[in-house]
């Protein structure tokens, strides 16, 4: 038994189901609460985002799961692997998480991190936000709302794809 690659389908596996469900998580539950209380939603997702800093967290989990999928999808694939259905299912789930990291990457934590800094501004000031900066905030929170539904639509693809490959 290779206990290298042991351990690290266990650090895939462990660090998706960490990513999977904190993307579900505020698909379905955070990012609707934050919407629904208005300005006061904006300070929770600072709050949020300074929280044991969670954009780097998510940053970290995220890339060791996209660095150890990569290191075993090479383990496994060889000559005509990917002519099986089982190397184009495990294929097709691969590319799905891609593009999810991609739009957590360079979408989400963006906006995240601008709003973070909108409300610095508007701390600073004293006052209430400004005409443009909530129109801003709203744009961002638009954005980052669309990159997490997307998100989890593909994290879903993803994860049935890489559970059922062996199966279909």
């Amino acid at each position: 038994m290779d206990y290298f690659y042991v351990i690290l389908r266990l650090i895939h596996i462990f660090t998706n189901v960490m990513w999977v469900g904190i993307v579900f998580m505020l698909y379905l539950f955070i990012i609707p609460a934050v919407n629904s209380m208005g300005p006061d939603g904006g300070k929770f997702m600072q709050a949020m985002a300074k929280t044991k800093n969670f954009p780097a967290f998510i940053s970290a989990i995220t890339g060791l799961a996209i660095l150890s999928g990569i290191i075993l999808f090479a383990k496994i694939s060889g000559p005509g692997f990917m002519s099986t259905k089982y190397g184009m299912v495990l294929a097709l789930g691969a590319v799905t998480g891609l593009i999810a990291f991609i739009i957590g990457s360079f979408v989400n934590r963006p906006s995240l991190k601008r709003i973070g800094v909108i409300g610095e501004e508007i701390a600073k000031a004293g006052s209430a936000p400004s005409q443009e900066q909530s129109q801003e905030i709203g744009r961002l929170r638009g954005k980052l709302a669309s990159g997490i539904k997307w998100m989890t639509l593909l994290l879903t693809i993803s994860l049935l794809a890489m559970t059922s490959a062996k199966f279909i």
